[in-house]
């Protein structure tokens, strides 16, 4: 097994593959990549927070592409693993809010070292 495809499994990222892996000291950054798409109009990469490995931060960072429609409008592409605007994975946005069930948001967002208001906002 690969690091490639065990983080295309964890991740649940098509169509990505795997660029680099930097490893420090309190976080560990994913930085995948993609082919040129036919229809892609530009895209600009995005970092966004994943469920902590141990006591690492988890982030990933990926191009987000924009395609031009056929109508001629510019569009964002959908990503099944992170909200429209979102800077946090679905899967650790959902982790949040099952700890925040348990314990109060301020002490979730102290733990992961999060603004109170995004803790409160999922």
């Amino acid at each position: 097994m690969t690091i490639e495809y065990l983080i295309k499994r964890l991740f649940d990222v098509q169509g990505y593959y795997l660029k680099d892996l930097k490893i420090y000291n309190k976080k560990v950054i994913i930085i995948l990549d993609r082919n040129h798409q036919p229809d892609e109009y530009d895209r600009y990469w995005r970092r966004i927070r994943d469920c902590n490995w141990g006591e690492k931060e988890v982030y990933i960072e990926f191009p987000k592409l924009r395609y031009r429609a056929p109508n001629g409008i510019v569009r964002f592409e959908q990503l099944s693993f992170v909200g429209a605007y979102g800077r946090l994975t679905r899967r650790f946005e959902y982790y949040l809010a099952v700890l925040a069930q348990m314990m109060t948001p301020y002490q979730v967002a102290k733990h992961f070292g999060l603004d109170k208001k995004t803790v409160y906002r999922i």
